[in-house]
């Protein structure tokens, strides 16, 4: 079925296949290669996704875990990549990276969409859900860690992501409040 689909949307958008061998696998754990990644995305999109209605009936982080939460073909419980078996494993995706997915793609995608189209409650929903997701765990939340700011949740950690990109790796310390606090107190 998905040969035949794929052969379909080939021809109608003149798609060509991507050569596997180009992908860089180096330092990925298996369960995040893109033929595994692929595969969950193929399950998620066939297990009653309906676009942005699904994104909009969301209304719980417990409700995107539950949509994502959802089992694999048997073929990729032993396989990483084609035609080549594993060790067999348990391919569903994690809390971890249904987290990256809420901060980095539904949340956006909600706000957004509540922005362009004058819904605060649409807005309200995505940040309520961002509130609920548990701080991301980056090498930049825990060079906060190491300096004793600790965030609460995907908020807190995404505010601290901005306050380093924005203004410590651009050594903007005296347009910081808090660079310019700690250099006025020294």
């Amino acid at each position: 079925f998905l040969l035949s689909e794929y052969s379909f949307y080939a021809k109608k958008h003149s798609l060509t296949p991507q050569i596997s061998a180009s992908w860089k696998l180096l330092r990925l754990h298996p369960a995040n290669f893109p033929c595994v990644r692929m595969a969950q995305l193929a399950v998620f999109l066939n297990n009653d996704f309906n676009g942005l209605d699904s994104l909009l009936s969301l209304s719980s982080v417990r409700d995107v875990y539950s949509s994502f939460m959802v089992g694999i073909n048997d073929y990729w419980s032993n396989h990483v990549v084609f035609d080549k078996t594993t060790v067999s494993k348990n391919r569903t995706i994690g809390c971890f990276s249904v987290d990256i997915i809420i901060i980095n793609a539904i949340v956006p995608i909600l706000y957004y969409y509540g922005k362009k189209h004058h819904l605060s409650m649409i807005c309200d929903k995505a940040l309520d859900l961002i509130e609920n997701v548990s701080a991301e765990n980056n090498k930049m939340v825990r060079f906060w860690k190491s300096l004793g700011i600790t965030p609460l949740n995907a908020v807190h950690s995404q505010a601290l992501i901005y306050l380093k990109r924005e203004y410590c790796d651009k050594r903007r310390c005296l347009q910081c409040k808090i660079g310019s606090k700690i250099i006025s107190s020294s």
